[in-house]
């Protein structure tokens, strides 16, 4: 073997041994990371278990929401007053908020597989009787419905929010309070015979946004990328749980 020949030979060896010494700092994932498909490495906060209260609390607003949704559908349909049916369709996204909150504290839906009009809860099916009975009568009075429904949800969530110390059951509760005030504003308006309209919002800087902090039309004040300064125009729709 020449001489040229064992230096190549040589240098070949050395250059694998350094590979295969190097290759496990690049090849395996680092020590203090899972490997790939193996999760985060993070176990999740265990949740305190609801109180009796709290689980009677969540599961009567998740049937209050579904009623409030199934009777604005109805005066939607009898009286064609647009305004029900967008408090209609953000009543879905109330209700999805409590099946969620049900679901983290591994607690049944009473409203799975339920028939419109239906409630387990007798004081529901009572008032459920009471309003879709008035409402139906005229329009006047199923605005006047809205009204009271709405502030009957406003006291209630008022009460379940002092009555839990869970920190995201405080945050649901009070987001549904803010839906259930702009809702009540839309109706408040609709009985004076105005067009419901938006409290302003916040905004940055000069130009126009939408009430949901979008960019587009909206006279004022929104809380996103189309801000600027005066009234935003009002959407019932635009509630906190989304």
């Amino acid at each position: 073997m020449t001489s040229r020949k064992r230096i190549g030979l040589a240098a070949a060896a050395i250059a694998a041994a350094a590979a295969l010494a190097v290759a496990p700092a690049f090849g395996a994932p680092p020590s203090d990371r899972p490997a790939p498909g193996q999760g985060s490495g993070i176990t999740a906060q265990a949740i305190a278990p609801a109180t009796d209260a709290e689980k009677a609390d969540l599961t009567r607003m998740r049937e209050e929401e579904r009623l409030a949704k199934e009777l604005y559908e109805a005066f939607g349909a009898k009286w064609g007053e647009e305004t029900f049916n967008r408090i209609a369709r953000a009543e879905v996204r109330h209700a999805e908020a409590m099946d969620r909150a049900l679901t983290r504290y591994q607690l049944p839906d009473p409203s799975k597989d339920s028939q419109v009009g239906t409630y387990a809860d007798a004081e529901l099916q009572k008032l459920w009787n009471d309003w879709h009975a008035r409402g139906m009568e005229s329009r006047d009075a199923a605005i006047a419905v809205g009204i009271e429904l709405e502030k009957a949800d406003i006291a209630d969530l008022q009460e379940a929010t002092a009555r839990t110390e869970k920190a995201d059951l405080d945050r649901v509760f009070g987001n549904l309070k803010r839906g259930s005030e702009k809702h009540l504003s839309a109706f408040e308006a609709l009985q004076r015979g105005e067009t419901p309209t938006h409290a302003a919002g916040t905004g940055n800087g000069q130009g126009r946004g939408n009430a949901d902090g979008q960019q587009g039309r909206g006279m004022g004040q929104g809380r996103g990328m189309g801000p600027g300064q005066g009234q935003a125009q009002m959407n019932p729709e635009n509630c906190p749980n989304r």
